[in-house]
Parts: C-alpha cells; sequence; structure tokens
C-alpha cells in the first residue's frame, strides 16, 4: 500500500468516525442560553486550557475518547456535549480525530 493510500484511508477512517458519531452542532443553542445566563453554571465549571469555539452533541463512546485526550467534554441531561477547540475546517481534519483513528487503526498517538 503506497502512502498516498494510507492517508487515503485514514482520511476515509476520520471521515467515518465523524460522521457515526458527531450528531449536531448547539454553538448557537449554547450562546443563547449563556446570553440568559441559563448556562452561566456548567460554563463556568469548565476546567480547561482550552479555549471552546464551538459546542457539538457527540457520542458517549467519541465524548470519552475526546475527554481522554483533554478535550473538554461536558453531559447535559443526557447528552455529551464537546467543547471544540477548533473551528473553520472539517471536524474529521482536527488533530484529535486523527489522534483516535491512529490509536484504534494503527496502535499511536500522533494527532497528525
Amino acid at each position: 500500500m503506497t502512502k498516498e493510500e494510507r492517508e487515503k484511508r485514514k482520511d476515509q477512517r476520520a471521515r467515518n468516525i465523524v460522521n457515526n458519531e458527531v450528531y449536531a452542532c448547539i454553538s448557537c443553542l449554547i450562546g443563547l442560553l449563556n446570553e440568559e445566563d441559563r448556562m452561566a453554571i456548567w460554563l463556568s465549571d469548565q476546567e480547561s486550557e482550552n479555549e471552546v469555539c464551538e459546542h457539538w452533541i457527540v457520542s458517549s463512546w467519541l465524548g470519552e475518547h475526546l475527554e481522554n485526550r483533554g478535550e473538554v467534554v461536558h453531559q447535559i441531561g443526557s447528552l455529551e456535549v464537546w467543547g471544540r477547540a477548533t473551528t473553520g475546517q472539517a471536524i474529521y481534519m482536527d488533530g484529535v480525530i486523527l489522534s483516535i483513528v491512529n490509536h484504534l487503526f494503527y496502535h499511536t498517538e500522533e494527532g497528525i
């Protein structure tokens, strides 16, 4: 298998994880609730070095993998919400998603 084929396969695996485990962006909802101070307790409870740019509902499986890699993940009711620290690119391209792919399929911890 060529390097190009390996990268294409890795890319497809990352896309599959995102397509199956990332459900919806709720950044606007979190923003509205924050304006009304309804999320103040939840938001002030976050202790992380990562600045959150977006909020996404994810599966509990992905939430656990993200949390294990230092990502902000909180539960709101029965929902797992990932505080994504990047923006402006497809989620499957995020270093943390590539790190999960590398861990699951290639037994390494490299992100990119």
